[in-house]
């Protein structure tokens, strides 16, 4: 049987150490084409920017840069590289914007996805594979519950802009840092809604959430393979630093597989990606059987809105 495993990740952010002189890097996203997008925080006044960075060149370019005091943050690639969704606090609270990877002009234009009031914030976009929707946590819209700032998670037609919410959570920072399946099926996200991070998988088709890490260590940022059979994270359940750790989805027993450590430096890490044109992760993890694998134990049932 042929074995699955999980080779070293494209790149991820050292948020201790800048892209660019001066600058401290977070949020990488890398596009097909092999192009680099992150947020850069290299202002005096510590605001942040995003940049565009070529893989096969020095070449940076900050094609979000203005006088104004706010913050870029979370840059996503569109599947096919051609524009960067984010967020940005420019108007007072965070709301979601689009702008050309490569603007046609000196003067960057940028495009709204959402428009809303604050203490609404809305943060963490991620393309589908599709390109016809993102997703991405959003907070304060609830001002009944009892901790407003609990995110959830929203899903935005790139098309008509509506948005509709995901998942439902009840307190703590709530649902985070979503990403797509390769083949759009399911998101991947970190939460707190057990009582500290986890990495859970939301099935699109189902609506139900499930529990993917279970450890007491802090589990955050994952990240689809580009074959959706593995997910990397970052946790710091190796010596309470943060290190890269990913796991098998599918062919081994039972249930999810134990994650593997890929990084041992000890550095601060966040926000693995492993990069488009990744085909093949060579190298086993954990033993190949050939019964197939169970059904996981479903986690909480997060309805769409009504």
């Amino acid at each position: 049987m042929k074995k699955r495993g999980i080779a070293v990740l494209a790149v991820f952010a050292a948020v201790a150490t800048g892209l660019v002189a001066g600058a401290n890097a977070s949020d990488p996203s890398i596009s097909a084409g092999g192009n680099l997008v992150y947020a850069g925080i290299d202002r005096a006044d510590g605001m942040s920017d995003i940049y565009v960075k070529s893989t096969t060149s020095t070449t940076v370019k900050n094609i979000t840069h203005d006088q104004i005091l706010h913050k870029d943050v979370s840059p996503s690639f569109a599947p096919n590289g051609a524009k960067i969704a984010f967020a940005s606090n420019f108007d007072g609270n965070f709301d979601l914007y689009w702008i050309d990877a490569v603007p046609t002009s000196t003067l960057s234009v940028t495009h709204r996805l959402t428009k809303t009031d604050a203490p609404v914030r809305n943060l963490d976009p991620a393309w589908a594979r599709s390109g016809k929707s993102v997703v991405f946590s959003r907070s304060g819209h609830r001002p009944l519950v009892s901790d407003i700032n609990a995110a959830e998670l929203f899903q935005l037609d790139a098309v008509t802009l509506q948005a509709a919410r995901l998942t439902k959570t009840v307190g703590g920072r709530g649902d985070v840092g979503p990403v797509y399946s390769p083949d759009g099926g399911s998101i991947a996200f970190t939460s707190d809604r057990s009582g500290n991070q986890e990495v859970y998988i939301l099935s699109l088709a189902t609506k139900i959430v499930t529990n993917m890490t279970r450890n007491p260590a802090r589990d955050v940022d994952p990240a689809f393979s580009p074959d959706g059979t593995a997910l990397a994270f970052v946790s710091t359940r190796s010596k309470g630093v943060t290190e890269i750790f990913a796991q098998n989805l599918i062919g081994l027993t039972p249930g999810p597989a134990a994650p593997v450590q890929l990084t041992f430096d000890g550095a601060s890490k966040s926000h693995p990606d492993w990069g488009a044109t990744v085909t093949q992760h060579p190298g086993p993890v954990g033993n190949p059987v050939e019964t197939p694998l169970p059904t996981p134990t479903a986690g909480t049932a997060s309805p769409a809105a009504s």
